[in-house]
């Protein structure tokens, strides 16, 4: 029986001495209730922003989905086309282009740099002094001129700061993000690069940093984290790594509860594909409740970073995502791509004001310098920890997901 509405159904039968018995039994047709989610996925991958990632995904989106006769009324907030930015040391100027390769010279999206990128009203020193911004504070304009504070040696000009992706170069990418669900106002934390973003990953604030400190011996950071949270609350979780582990710079890494929990990212692939250990498993049941995976930053290069392919990337977090689709841990599952920061990469919407995190100001890290180079450095611009950092990609996949943010 399928009924459309609740139905009750009677049962008779006769037995052998002539006697009727009878049963009944009620189906209660209601609405189907929406799926729970037991597993979350984040993984987070290197320095792109959003403009120069997923600028064209409007157009692309828009005719994908008429393909299957869907008409797409969301918007995405892109860079105008005709946009001019120019390199204050040299006087080139370049409008958004479609990068010709995969991979390009690096950029800064060091603390400094991405400060004097946003185009404060006044100039770089006007950020010493300023304590209200607004969208119109910055002009965003700044981007080719900081591209030489790392070696370059076929752009001298810094226009590799405003190549463009597009579909062509990142279907797969594409296609999530028009099938599934992303947001055209997702930035990251600080504008500073790699590692006091990650901080705020984990921690929640940078607990004075604005810079990496320049070499592994400096002082196991003592910030409680979002391990030790989940640990507290008994909340499951693993962490995967393929090349390097950005939990070894916190001390809870050596907590007896934490650091058996990570793992490198070739026992992540068999335990989705139902093998843990050579054994067979559950994906439902071995996946914990929380799952990081760490961007592969180190010598494989599939991290997405500019002096890396970043169709080689893209193809390895498909490997991870496939796998999870296939599994039947996919049922109850979101996984969240994103990027740590916008790694110098021209966007045209500023960043916005935040609280401060903590009463932490910058250089006022808490943990005491054992001689490590360049702990707790301090930029020479001034300010605080209350700008948000540029816009970012990110993308939320799952089976109860599929709309735009």
């Amino acid at each position: 029986m399928t009924p459309s509405t609740t139905t009750t159904y009677t049962a008779t039968a006769t037995a052998a001495d002539g006697s009727a018995l009878t049963a009944s039994a009620t189906v209660t047709v209601g609405a189907a209730n929406s799926g729970v989610i037991k597993h979350i996925f984040f993984m987070l991958q290197e320095n792109r922003s959003f403009d120069m990632y997923f600028g064209q995904l409007g157009a692309y989106r828009t005719g994908r989905l008429a393909q299957f006769n869907i008409t797409d009324n969301q918007t995405v907030d892109s860079f105008d086309a005709n946009a001019t930015l120019t390199n204050s040391h040299t006087g080139a100027t370049v409008t958004p282009f479609h990068e010709k390769t995969e991979c390009t010279e690096n950029r800064s999206p060091a603390r400094d740099e991405s400060h004097h990128d946003t185009t404060l009203q006044g100039g770089d020193p006007a950020r010493a002094t300023t304590t209200t911004f607004n969208h119109s504070s910055f002009g965003m304009s700044g981007f080719l001129s900081t591209t030489g504070s790392v070696p370059q040696q076929f752009d001298a000009n810094g226009t590799r700061a405003m190549g463009y992706y597009d579909s062509t170069d990142l279907p797969y990418y594409y296609d999530l993000a028009t099938f599934f669900a992303t947001s055209d106002s997702w930035h990251s934390p600080i504008l500073a690069n790699r590692v006091p973003n990650r901080m705020y990953l984990m921690a929640g604030t940078s607990f004075g940093h604005e810079y990496p400190d320049l070499d592994s011996n400096h002082p196991k950071y003592t910030a409680k984290i979002i391990f030790r949270a989940m640990n507290t609350a008994n909340v499951s979780w693993l962490y995967y790594y393929h090349d390097g582990i950005f939990l070894a710079n916190f001390a809870d890494f050596q907590d007896p509860a934490s650091k058996p929990k990570t793992f490198p990212d070739s026992d992540l692939l068999p335990r989705l594909g139902g093998k843990y250990s050579g054994n067979p498993c559950d994906p439902d049941k071995s996946i914990p409740q929380v799952v990081f995976i760490d961007s592969a930053s180190g010598g494989s290069g599939l991290d997405e970073h500019p002096d890396n392919n970043i169709q080689s990337g893209a193809a390895y977090v498909q490997s991870i995502i496939a796998a999870l689709m296939n599994s039947d841990a996919w049922q109850d599952s979101v996984f969240i791509l994103s990027y740590d920061e916008g790694g110098g990469l021209y966007d045209h919407v500023p960043p916005f004001m935040v609280p401060v995190p903590d009463s932490i100001a910058p250089g006022a890290c808490p943990d005491p310098n054992n001689g490590s180079a360049g702990y707790c450095t301090v930029g020479k611009l001034g300010g605080t920890f209350d700008l948000t950092g540029f816009r970012i990609p990110v993308i939320l996949i799952s089976p109860a997901i599929l709309a735009f943010i």
